[in-house]
Formats: C-alpha cells, structure tokens, sequence
C-alpha cells in the first residue's frame, strides 16, 4: 500500500472514531445552539446582576462555568438540555439557583430560585 493511501486510510478511521464517541447532535457543533458564551443579566429583587456563562453541551448534558462581579467564580451543574429548554445549578461561593429557561430567536429567557427568592434572567451568545 502506497503511503497517500495510508495517509487516507489514518484519517478515514481517525474520522470515524471521532464521530462515533461525539454524541448524536453535537458533532462539530452542528445542533448545538447553547455551546459558548453567554451575556447573562439575573434580576435580584429589581438589581440587574450581570453575569458571564459559559456553557458546554454534551449529548442532552450541560456544563460549564460563571463570572460575575457580584458573585464571583461559579460552576453549573446538573445541566440538562431538551427541547429547547435549559435546568441547571448555579454554585458559587455566594449562593445556589436554580435555574430554568428556554431559547428563543437565539435568546434565553427564564426564572431561578436562590435562597427562597425568585427572579428572572435573560442570556444573549456573546
């Protein structure tokens, strides 16, 4: 077998390999509208919070991480993703919400719950 041949084959199977341990609707980021970085903004008894996601979608699974200056550094966990709605948690030094929201002309919108309190939140993909 001539090398180019070879050359072909590697990345052929290489290719293969890849899409078959990328889940169903994420393959090069094809389905996967929330992967990213998001411009957030939480209403906190009538302060808009800004706040930065940053969001990784895996299969029907979301995670990833949040910067705010009234926060700090947080970490989202037990994200789901289906049906263009989102759920996940919130957790930073300061608190936890819970946070629920849908997608919509390529925005969320949505509610959170944090310490009893309830509120609003909005996302744009930066």
């Amino acid at each position: 077998m001539g090398l180019s041949k070879l050359l072909i084959l590697v990345v052929v199977a290489g290719m293969t390999v890849v899409s078959a341990a990328r889940p169903a609707g994420n393959l090069f980021g094809k389905g996967d509208p929330i992967s990213g970085e998001w411009a957030a903004s939480f209403d906190v008894q009538g302060t808009a919070i800004p706040v930065t996601l940053k969001l990784r979608l895996v299969g029907s699974r979301v995670t990833g991480t949040s910067e705010s200056p009234h926060t700090g550094s947080g970490i989202i966990s037990n994200g789901r993703w289906a049906g263009n709605k989102l759920s996940f948690t919130l957790v930073s030094n300061h608190t936890t919400a819970a946070v629920t929201g849908s997608l919509k002309d390529g925005k969320f919108r949505g509610e959170f719950t944090r310490d009893g309190m309830h509120g609003s939140w909005q996302a744009s993909k930066k």
